[in-house]
C-alpha cells in the first residue's frame, strides 16, 4: 500500500519486498536494504528463514534476546547462596560506581581502585579527605571489630550447628546474627581501623545501634551508615526538593526494600514482598515518632516512647526481612548446615 504525496511517491521506509511490489526495478532498491537484508537461506529451499522487516533484522534481535534469556536462566539456577553473593556484590559495586560520579576531584586510578575494592565506605568524598600524617586507629573500633568476629564465629560454627538439631529456624536466626556480627561489626570494623591508621577518614558502618533512642536515630545515625549516605545523597535530597520530605522518605524506604528483595528474596526463590513490607513498617515508625513529637509535650515520656517504638518496630517484624525461605535455603547452607526444604515445594 503506497503513501502518496504531492509530486512523488514515498518509498524510503519500505522493505525491499514492498518496493518490488510497486514495480520498481531491483537495481533501484536502496543500498541500506541490500546491506541489511539477511542472505542466509534455509537449506534446500533458497528462501530466507528469518526475513527482515524494513531495516530491522529480526533474526539478529531474536538471537540476542534468546542469548540474554539463556544467561538469565543459568544465573537463576545457581545455588541460592552463590546467587545471593553475586547479587549483593553486584549491587555494592553498582552503588560505588554511581557514587564515584558525585566526586569532582581528580583521583589516580590506583586511588579509585583502592576505594572500589578495599573499603566498605560508599562515599568517596569522605574517604579521600586524607590527613597530613598517618593517624591512629580508634581503640573502640579495634575492640568492637575483634569482639564482633569472636562472637560471630562462635554463633556460626558452634552454637548454630548445635541448635540445628532442635530447630531449623533457631539455627537460621543464630546464623544470621553470627554473620552480621562477623561481617558488619567484625571484619568491616577492622578494615576501617586499618584505613584509619593510613590517615583516611573512614568511619565504621555500625555505630552502636543498640544505643538508638528512636527509629530516626537508629536508621539515620547508627545502622549501616554507608547505605545511609547513599540514600541521603541520591534519593532523599533530590526527591525532597521535588516532592517534599514525607514522600521522599517513603520512596527512600521503598528503595531500600526493593534492594533487599533482590539480595534476599530473589536468591531464596520465596518470601517476596516481606523485605519491602518490613521497610514500609520502618517508615511507619518514623511517622509515629514525628506524630509523638508534635502531640506529646512531656520530654521524659517522649524518650521512653521513642526507645520503645525503636525496639518494637525494628525487632518484631524482622521475620518479614529474614523470612524462612531465606534462612533455610540460603543462610543455613552458607554456613555449612544441611536442611530439608521440601516444605517449600
Amino acid at each position: 500500500m503506497a503513501c502518496h504525496f504531492p509530486g512523488r511517491l514515498r518509498t524510503r521506509n519500505r522493505p525491499p519486498k514492498a518496493i518490488s511490489s510497486l514495480g520498481i526495478p531491483a537495481r533501484a532498491t536502496p543500498a541500506p536494504y541490500q546491506r541489511r537484508t539477511s542472505t542466509r537461506t534455509r537449506a534446500g529451499t533458497g528462501k530466507n528463514p528469518h526475513p527482515t522487516l524494513g531495516c530491522v533484522n529480526w533474526d539478529l534481535w531474536w538471537r540476542i534476546g534468546h542469548k540474554k534469556h539463556s544467561v538469565m536462566v543459568k544465573i537463576m539456577t545457581l545455588a541460592p547462596q552463590s546467587l545471593m553473593l553475586m547479587i549483593s556484590v553486584s549491587i555494592f559495586f553498582a552503588i560505588k560506581w554511581r557514587m564515584s560520579l558525585t566526586t569532582r576531584s581528580r583521583l589516580s586510578s590506583w586511588s579509585m581502585l583502592q576505594w572500589f575494592t578495599l573499603t566498605p565506605t560508599l562515599d568517596p568524598k569522605a574517604f579521600f579527605a586524607t590527613t597530613s600524617v598517618k593517624g591512629r586507629p580508634s581503640l573502640a573500633t579495634l575492640r568492637s571489630g575483634l569482639t564482633g568476629m569472636a562472637i560471630g564465629s562462635s554463633l556460626i560454627w558452634w552454637i548454630a550447628p548445635w541448635a540445628a538439631a532442635h530447630s531449623e529456624m533457631l539455627a537460621g536466626w543464630l546464623a544470621v546474627a553470627g554473620l552480621i556480627l562477623l561481617m558488619h561489626f567484625g571484619l568491616l570494623h577492622l578494615i576501617v581501623a586499618a584505613w584509619q591508621s593510613c590517615g583516611r577518614t573512614s568511619q565504621p558502618l555500625m555505630l552502636s545501634p543498640w544505643l538508638a533512642e528512636s527509629p530516626s536515630d537508629f536508621w539515620g545515625r547508627r545502622w549501616n551508615t554507608a547505605f545511609r549516605d547513599v540514600a541521603h545523597q541520591l534519593i532523599l535530597l533530590p526527591l525532597t526538593r521535588r516532592w517534599g520530605s514525607r514522600i521522599a522518605s517513603v520512596l527512600c524506604f521503598l528503595f531500600s526494600g526493593l534492594v533487599h528483595e533482590l539480595a534476599i528474596s530473589v536468591p531464596a526463590h520465596g518470601g517476596y514482598g516481606g523485605p519491602t513490607a518490613y521497610f514500609m513498617l520502618q517508615w511507619f515508625g518514623l511517622f509515629m515518632e514525628r506524630w509523638i513529637r508534635g502531640h506529646i509535650a512531656d520530654s521524659r515520656l517522649r524518650r521512653v516512647l521513642f526507645r520503645l517504638i525503636a525496639i518494637v518496630i525494628v525487632l518484631v517484624p524482622a521475620p518479614l526481612l529474614f523470612h524462612r525461605a531465606f534462612l533455610v535455603r540460603v543462610i543455613l547452607p552458607l554456613v555449612g548446615i544441611s536442611v530439608d526444604d521440601d516444605s517449600f515445594e
